[in-house]
């Protein structure tokens, strides 16, 4: 028997996993250790399957994972979509509402697992470029009509980020939007996420632990930003990294190092102390 049997470990991708470019060899490691010992380990994150190729060949053993902050279930190793859910309809309007607040935004619309890409800006071109992402360009009529699982605006001018947020919730209630991050070419983003109302990682992850089988007691997770949230507070012990926002690290169990020198490493030694024990 492994120390880790019929255990699912979930790790928020960017900011914990990974920060930019950094992927730390003893995340590799440890992750290649848990699953050594008979544990499950996925990804939650917010970005599509179309965008993980560079950073997944890194890893062995990623189990089926929530993409899209939780309105996608994919098997990566598989190539196999094993569930998803769709923005309501008349919520993808807000594509059109934010270009009319005058800010430069690039959009990002997620459908059926690819990222289609209506609206270009340089700063969107260096996120697409830096994480190596497949895209298909295409107009924004093109984008409004797809079934998305999620749209995400990379906004330019930050400190209107929280402005923009608040008004498009008040004019979309079918809807909900979150506040996420990217870090790439060296600086940090806030970008905003629409998202399938009351959809979260949670969500997705609760369908892994039913589909698992996975015991009470079992199920770990770790993240660093306000869309990690979710999956901290119903995990049976859920952690937080060092840089985290405040108010994510007051809903953590364990308090993990920074995400460049081995968060996830970090949490499964914590894990595998503890669960020696018993």
């Amino acid at each position: 028997m492994g120390l880790f049997d019929n255990c699912l470990l979930a790790s928020d991708l960017d900011g914990t996993l990974i920060l930019g470019d950094i992927i730390p060899k003893r995340n590799i490691d440890a992750i290649e250790y848990f699953t050594s010992q008979g544990g499950i380990f996925s990804v939650a994150t917010g970005r599509s399957p179309a965008a993980v190729d560079g950073i997944f060949k890194h890893f062995k053993n990623i189990g089926p994972s929530v993409f899209t902050n939780g309105s996608v279930i994919f098997d990566y190793s598989k190539g196999r979509m094993l569930n998803q859910c769709f923005l309501s309809n008349n919520c993808n309007k807000a594509i059109n509402e934010i270009l009319e607040f005058g800010v430069n935004v690039g959009i990002q619309a997620h459908h059926n697992g690819k990222i289609y890409v209506p609206v270009m800006t340089e700063n969107l071109k260096h996120h697409i470029e830096y994480e190596f992402i497949k895209h298909i360009n295409c107009t924004v009529d093109e984008a409004i009509k797809l079934p998305l699982n999620k749209v995400m605006y990379l906004i330019d001018e930050q400190d209107k980020v929280d402005e923009i947020m608040n008004k498009l919730s008040v004019l979309n209630k079918d809807c909900d939007f979150v506040i996420s991050s990217a870090t790439f070419s060296g600086n940090f983003y806030k970008v905003i996420e629409q998202c399938p109302k009351n959809v979260t990682k949670a969500d997705g992850l609760n369908y892994l632990l039913k589909e698992f089988k996975i015991k009470e007691g079992n199920f770990f997770a770790i993240g660093d930003y306000y869309n990690d949230a979710t999956m901290i507070k119903s995990a049976d012990i859920g952690a937080a990294v060092l840089e985290s926002p405040d108010d994510v690290k007051s809903l953590a169990d364990f308090l993990s190092g920074s995400a460049k020198d081995g968060a996830v490493a970090d949490f499964i030694e914590y894990l595998s102390k503890n669960r020696s024990r018993y």
